[in-house]
């Protein structure tokens, strides 16, 4: 869990719920209280909530290498999301070139042709 963002909120933004937290839960050595925070966090956030009862059920070595798996899995996958926007970006300036050429070809066309025909 360590890799996962250090911060998270709750949705009323007062408490801060950290991965340590998170952590601590998972292996039961968190204090009541801090469960308890912990416990009403989960409960407004539904992702998050299944998330932990995933993780729950897991053996410890298990949660630390699915969690580095993902994480790596969200890295190659947001390089990628930013390799292609670089290749639309590069095509569309061939797109804008094209179009820039092909109307100055039939600009040229109609002044040849006008000329031509006077």
């Amino acid at each position: 869990m360590s890799s996962v963002s250090n911060k998270l909120w709750s949705s009323n933004d007062q408490k801060q719920i950290n991965s340590k937290m998170l952590e601590a839960y998972l292996a039961g050595i968190l204090p009541m209280s801090e469960s308890r925070e912990v416990e009403l966090w989960l409960a407004r956030e539904g992702m998050e909530s299944d998330a932990i009862d995933g993780l729950v059920k897991m053996p410890q070595t298990d949660i630390k290498a699915s969690v580095k798996k993902i994480n790596s899995q969200l890295r190659n996958q947001i390089r990628q999301d930013k390799r292609q926007r670089r290749r639309n970006i590069h095509l569309q300036r061939w797109v804008w070139l094209a179009l820039v050429v092909i109307i100055s070809l039939v600009v040229l066309a109609y002044f040849l042709i006008s000329i031509v025909q006077k």
